[in-house]
C-alpha cells in the first residue's frame, strides 16, 4: 500500500514538475490564438496578451500585433502591413519588433499582419477594419506573395491553433515531440498537413491594395523583403514585376534585400524570416518609408 501511494505520488510530483517546466521554462501552453475568417481567411484573435517562449506576444482589438488604438498618443499613425517577417512570430519580443522600435513620441507604426498573409488578406483586413486614422501605409512585401491566394482550407491547428491546449505538457507532447521523433512525425505531418496554397498571380490584389490607399487619401510606400537566397542573385521575375506594379502606380519602393546583404551580422533566422537584428534594420525602413511617402510626388 506505501509502495503505491509512493508511486502514485511520484507520479503527481513528476507530471505536475513537467508541467511547471513546460509552461514556464519551455514558454509552452499560451500559443497566440487565430480566429477563420469569412473574407479574411484567417487572422489573430483580438485581445490578447501573452507570453510565448518567453517573448511578450499582443494583439489588440484589431487582431494587429500593436497596442490598443485607445492606447495610441502619438499625432502621427502609419500602419504598416505584412507576413510573418512584420509580425516577428513567437520568437519576438513586442519590444524587439521593427514597429515597436520605429514608433517614437511622434509616430505610432500600427502592425497588421499574419503568418502567410498576401496582399489578399491585407485588402480584406482593410475592407473589415478601415485604415485607423493612419496618413501613411506601408506594406511589406516578398516575391512569394505575388502567388499567395486565400485558400480558406480549415486552420491547421498546429500552425494556427485557435483554442488553448489542455495543458502545457500535453501541448509539448502533441504538437513538438513529433518533430523530434521521426516515426511520429512522419505520422503527424501527413494527418495535419498544411492544404497547399493556390498557385496564382494575385497581381489583382496588390492593384486593390493600391486603389484602397488612393480611395482613403492614404500616402503609401512599399518595402521588398529578399529571402536569403535571394540576396546574391538578380531580381526574380516575381520580384520585378512585383517592383513594376508599384512603380507604375506612383508607389514608391524601397529595397529590404540592400540593408541584408550589407549588414555586419546575420539578420536571418531561416531563409526568410529575419532575427531581432533583422528587425532593428526593418525598423530603420519603416521610418524611411513614412518619410519617403510624404515626399511630394
Amino acid at each position: 500500500m506505501k509502495r503505491t501511494l509512493l508511486f502514485l505520488v511520484s507520479v503527481i510530483f513528476l507530471v505536475g514538475s513537467a508541467e511547471i517546466g513546460s509552461r514556464y521554462w519551455l514558454g509552452l501552453g499560451t500559443p497566440p490564438l487565430s480566429v477563420a475568417h469569412p473574407s479574411i481567411e484567417y487572422m489573430f484573435a483580438p485581445n490578447q496578451d501573452l507570453y510565448r517562449f518567453g517573448n511578450h506576444q499582443l494583439y489588440n482589438e484589431y487582431g494587429m500585433r500593436s497596442i490598443s488604438t485607445d492606447q495610441i498618443t502619438q499625432p502621427h499613425r502609419v500602419i504598416a502591413f505584412g507576413d510573418s517577417v512584420l509580425n516577428g512570430g513567437n520568437l519576438s519580443d513586442h519590444s524587439a519588433l521593427a514597429t515597436t522600435l520605429a514608433s517614437d513620441s511622434e509616430t505610432f507604426y500600427g502592425n497588421v499582419s499574419a503568418g502567410s498573409w498576401g496582399p489578399a488578406n491585407m485588402v480584406a483586413w482593410i475592407d473589415e477594419y478601415g485604415l485607423l486614422d493612419a496618413e501613411v501605409a506601408i506594406i511589406l512585401i516578398s516575391s512569394h506573395d505575388l502567388h499567395d491566394a486565400p485558400n480558406f482550407a480549415p486552420l491547421n491547428p498546429n500552425t494556427h491553433p485557435t483554442e488553448r491546449p489542455m495543458s502545457a505538457l500535453v501541448e509539448g507532447i502533441e504538437r513538438y515531440a513529433p518533430r523530434y521523433l521521426p516515426r511520429i512525425r512522419q505520422s503527424t505531418e501527413t494527418e495535419n498537413a498544411s492544404p497547399t496554397p493556390t498557385e496564382t498571380s494575385t497581381a489583382r490584389s496588390i492593384y486593390d491594395f493600391i486603389d484602397r490607399m488612393e480611395i482613403a487619401g492614404i500616402r503609401l510606400c512599399a518595402i521588398q523583403h529578399k529571402e536569403k537566397k535571394e540576396l546574391d542573385s538578380p531580381p526574380t521575375s516575381d520580384s520585378q514585376d512585383i517592383y513594376d506594379i508599384f512603380i507604375d502606380r506612383g508607389v514608391p519602393v524601397l529595397d529590404f534585400g540592400t540593408a541584408l546583404r550589407e549588414s555586419r551580422k546575420n539578420p536571418y533566422r531561416d531563409n526568410i524570416h529575419i532575427n531581432d537584428y533583422g528587425q532593428e534594420l526593418l525598423a530603420i525602413y519603416l521610418r524611411e518609408c513614412f518619410e519617403v511617402a510624404l515626399l511630394p510626388k
